[in-house]
């Protein structure tokens, strides 16, 4: 309801945050008012190092408290921050759309900061500016040097250097990258990007090809007579393990090492109009190897000595010796350097966790139990007051419980004595001591209550602090972050340990999805959810935060990306992501990989995989169907019609991932086939939304061949999938057998309309739910009734393909069960992130395979997708994208499990809500808020009489009984604003919500 608060807060001639405002209007306030809020470039507010050479794309929304409010005309103005000076208008433009707005400005400075605003003339008459944003632009780094520190040891080397300033500063910028991560320091104090403390800047691109950098405006901390500017690296994804498979080493100076560099440029901008200008070279950069920072990587964690942080605390001001330092080597590198800002990862202060409990165990006081009821035996525990001062013995461990599956740091203060080592380990899990006889190296690697880590992997996920005297100090690693749960204490002399915390990193932006519901369970899930989304969105998507891969697998970004972007505001962050594959496809013959960028296995960043590498054509189309910004489609078009050519010509891989660990799974041949025929649609559809008529006819025609095809081959007479004998392969490469009309077969099938008549998508449709059902165990034996038997590539269109075929009780059916298959099935065992697996533990089995078990996966959370589509239905119209036009389709759990249903997503063009509850499986109310400039068209379970007879509301026309979803429903066309419906008796009334006005 931000929308409305801010409404308010004008009406109250205040600018109060937004929290701080009454929640609804006062009824007796009849003042319309309508803003214009909400400024971005880019997708980003303040938007830092905007490149000069491209376009500018704009945008904003209206808010308002009159129905049916909208733009008629926007007119968008620039000018020079410094001196007001106008240097770019649209003028007048007659149009109601606000996102994506693309301007091609002349004259743009570069390391300049702009103002803008945007005026609109709005549908009652108004003429409204909104309040001035502001953006900066980028640099020209073609005279800075990438420098390399002289290092000597494993250390993260430090670089600096001076500068005496010239008089009174009025702005300064500076743009900075690395190989490997930076962190830079002006006269001691972080630079960090717009309020947030921004962490393993520059980000993770495949540095064979191009790196980025960043923008920070330091006016506030050049100041004084002389400055310093700090720089500390780290081996961040570039370097370390992690880096190895990538290859990096050959992108500068010797290639048998992967050597860390640094480039950066810092204009300062005086008040008489003079500037200064601070670059990277050989001349004025000196660096040291002696730091406290003594190990980092990423997979095996961070050592820090506090005894070198004493000795070298003011090592980044003016006051230090640096009379020991050595110089810098200048290196060329073989990439591009870009401007970048889209991906920032960051300590997320609002996420920060703090423990639930903790104990204290030896090894020696482990509890042996009978052979047959736990292989391992259980450490005893002694529980401690985590809350208090920690009293850790040498010789004893102290795990603490997070209460959380997170990505991030552990934050804690220690005392002891002087050169006293503590070692922090950290796990997803604990071991329940027992074993899992059904799957090799199953189950637990330790007594019960201890860490589990054989699903670590090769990652040591292991940091370690060196005390410097017996004072109190606190530390946090700033070089490395973990995926964990649970973090171990360890300490080879007695030490005090308090105010443990744990701090979150991740790249996504401002939550702008809500989902709530009547049952518990499912709310866990949703949050489940979110936390895997923020523990992976960090620089790129990636599959896992824990273990020794942390990889960009594509297959889990584009099956999640529409989840993703509900959940929060990563358009900017997934553009970014979109930047990665066009560049690796352009650099490894049009292919996009399986992995990118290099990373993990190598040999998967060149591999053509159907639903994985695909990600370079779905995850541009779902940024479009989000934004209605076409901006991606037109640059990147000619890039991905050449890989459909390379598909077209030499397929996919026939034996990689399928619908990776379904249980039942169809043939990866038949999901190659299928994808084919997806992206070719998708390749269509987005031909014709830039006019290309020419590929337009190409995609249709292929879609038609593709079908013929695929018909012949794998449907038969009756409609039967023949997902399994068609092409003659048993088993797929995870171990489950290959089955004809598997769920995820059957639903591609439906999805992309692959049969011939009714009588054929009739069948598919029987067999689904036949299979879904698997009554007594008939179809799927030793599965529960209405269980799941999909892998990753059937995860995001079930529950959407059941509603669209009329089965949304089915759909309804899955989402609730808690038996194994099932989404609930990790709820009921405990789990706060996705699991990877569908059994990657249960209390009964304990773990599954520890070769690939990760406790903290997204992309079985792509089911909110449906939850914000069709439970509360919220749905974006293909027709009129970015939710300009909306569909609103609320679907109620006819069994009456679920009794309410509350869904909020902030669009580009503002909040909109979908709330209803349900009364013995009817829908009871329905609450609806949709933000000005857009309309929607709301379908409602009620019959014709009841819609008919409907009393007339401001901004609501019934238009007669239609069918979505195979349900014939009333249809409404509805103008923005916020409304009530009410069902009593089989009546409906309407109103506008209190504060609302009409026209």
């Amino acid at each position: 309801m931000k929308y409305r608060n801010r409404i308010i807060a004008v009406l109250m001639g205040t600018t109060m945050a937004l929290s701080s405002v009454l929640p609804v209007m006062a009824s007796d306030n009849n003042v319309a008012v309508t803003t214009v809020e909400n400024l971005e470039v880019g997708y980003q507010s303040e938007a830092m190092g905007v490149e000069t050479e491209q376009n500018v794309r704009f945008s904003w929304n209206m808010q308002s408290n009159l129905i049916g409010q909208s733009q008629v005309v926007y007119q968008i103005d620039v000018t020079d921050a410094a001196t007001g000076e106008n240097v770019f208008s649209t003028g007048k433009v007659e149009s109601d759309k606000s996102t994506g707005i693309e301007c091609s400005i002349e004259g743009l400075k570069k390391e300049k900061r702009y103002n803008w605003t945007v005026t609109v003339d709005t549908k009652d008459g108004q003429t409204i500016t909104s309040e001035p944003a502001s953006f900066v632009t980028d640099t020209d780094m073609s005279s800075a040097s990438w420098i390399m520190p002289v290092q000597e040891s494993g250390n993260a080397p430090l670089l600096r250097t001076e500068k005496k300033l010239s008089g009174k500063v009025k702005s300064a910028y500076l743009y900075m990258s690395a190989l490997g991560t930076y962190t830079a320091y002006i006269n001691g104090t972080e630079v960090t990007a717009k309020g947030k403390d921004d962490i393993f800047a520059p980000g993770w691109t495949d540095y064979k090809y191009y790196t980025n950098y960043q923008t920070y405006d330091v006016t506030d901390l050049v100041t004084g007579e002389d400055m310093v500017l700090g720089v500390q690296l780290g081996n961040g994804w570039y370097a370390g393990e992690i880096g190895d498979d990538g290859g990096y080493g050959v992108c500068i100076g010797d290639e048998d090492s992967t050597e860390l560099a640094l480039i950066g440029r810092m204009v300062i901008n005086y008040e008489d109009g003079s500037q200064d200008v601070v670059e990277t070279n050989d001349r004025d950069w000196i660096s040291s190897d002696y730091s406290a920072v003594v190990e980092n990587d990423f997979f095996n964690g961070e050592t820090y000595d506090a005894n070198i942080a004493k000795e070298i605390s003011d090592w980044n001001t003016t006051e230090y010796d640096t009379s020991d330092w050595s110089g810098v080597t200048v290196g060329t590198y073989t990439g591009e350097l870009r401007s970048g800002t889209k991906a920032m990862a960051y300590v997320a202060d609002q996420y920060e966790l703090t423990p639930v409990s903790a104990f204290t165990y030896n090894d020696a006081e482990t509890i042996s139990k009978k052979q047959a009821e736990n292989d391992y035996g259980a450490v005893t525990k002694h529980e401690v007051d985590v809350t208090g001062d920690i009293s850790l013995k040498a010789g004893d461990k102290l795990i603490v419980d997070m209460g959380q599956n997170a990505a991030g740091a552990v934050k804690f203060t220690v005392s002891g004595e002087k050169d006293t080592v503590v070692k922090m380990t950290h796990a997803e899990m604990l071991n329940d001591g027992k074993a899992n006889p059904d799957i090799d190296e199953g189950g637990s690697d330790g007594p019960e209550g201890s860490m589990y880590m054989k699903a670590i992997t090769n990652a040591e996920v292991t940091d370690r602090y060196i005390l410097s005297d017996d004072e109190e100090q606190t530390f946090s690693p700033t070089l490395t972050y973990h995926g964990y749960r649970y973090v171990q204490f360890e300490a080879n002399a007695d030490v005090t340990i308090k105010n443990i915390s744990g701090k979150v990193f991740t790249g996504v932006g401002e939550k702008t999805g809500t989902l709530e519901t009547s049952n518990s369970d499912i709310n866990q899930l949703v949050s489940n959810t979110d936390w895997s989304q923020m523990s992976n969105y960090v620089s790129i998507p990636t599959d896992c935060p824990q273990r020794g891969e942390r990889a960009g697998w594509t297959g889990d970004a584009q099956l999640f990306a529409a989840t993703g972007v509900y959940n929060y505001d990563v358009y900017s962050f997934l553009e970014n992501y979109n930047d990665v594959m066009q560049e690796h496809a352009a650099e490894n013959e049009n292919t996009y990989g399986s992995i990118m960028p290099s990373a993990f296995v190598g040999f998967f960043a060149q591999l053509a995989a159907s639903g994985w590498s695909d990600a370079g054509i779905i995850i541009p189309w779902v940024l479009y169907q989000q934004t209605g910004d076409t901006t991606l489609i037109q640059k990147y078009y000619e890039q991905m019609n050449a890989y459909m050519d390379k598909i077209a010509t030499d397929g996919y891989d026939e034996s990689m991932f399928g619908d990776w660990l379904g249980m039942a799974p169809a043939s990866t041949p038949y999901l190659n086939a299928v994808y084919q025929i997806y992206t070719t649609q998708i390749m269509k559809k987005m031909a014709d939304v830039i006019g290309n008529t020419e590929m337009s006819e190409k995609y249709q025609s292929s879609y038609d061949a593709l079908k013929a095809a695929f018909l012949e081959k794998y449907v038969d007479a009756e409609g039967n999938v023949l997902s399994q004998s068609a092409d003659g392969v048993d088993e797929s490469n995870h171990g489950y057998k290959f089955v004809d009309n598997a769920q995820t077969a059957l639903l591609w099938a439906l999805k992309c309309e692959l049969y011939e008549n009714d009588d054929q998508r009739n069948t598919m449709i029987e067999n689904l739910i036949t299979n879904i059902k698997n009554e007594g165990g008939s179809v799927r034996e030793g599965m529960d009734e209405n269980t799941l038997s999909v892998g990753f590539l059937g995860v995001n269109v079930i529950l959407p393909v059941l509603t669209e075929i009329g089965a949304a009780d089915v759909a309804y059916d899955l989402l609730l069960q808690d038996a194994m298959p099932s989404w609930l099935y990790s709820v009921k065992n405990g789990s706060t992130t996705i699991w990877e697996r569908w059994n990657s533990y249960s209390t009964e089995n304990s773990f599954g395979d520890p070769s690939m078990n990760s406790f903290n996966h997204y992309s079985y959370g792509a089911c909110l997708e449906w939850m914000y589509k069709y439970m509360c239905g919220i749905e974006i119209d293909e027709a009129a994208p970015g939710f300009k036009h909306i569909i609103l389709q609320p679907t109620v759990d006819a069994s009456g499990r679920i009794e309410y249903a509350n869904g909020s997503y902030d669009s580009l063009y503002g909040e909109i809500v979908s709330d209803w509850t349900s009364k013995d499986g009817v829908l009871d109310t329905y609450h609806v808020e949709i933000p000005a400039n857009t309309t929607a068209t709301l379908y409602l379970p009620v019959d014709e009489a009841a819609a008919s007879a409907m009393p007339e509301t401001a901004g609501i026309a019934f238009t007669g009984m239609n069918t979505n979803n195979g349900e014939t429903v009333a249809e409404f066309t509805l103008e923005s604003g916020c409304y009530d419906f009410q069902m009593t008796d089989g009546a409906i009334t309407s109103s506008l919500a209190e504060g609302y006005l009409a026209q």
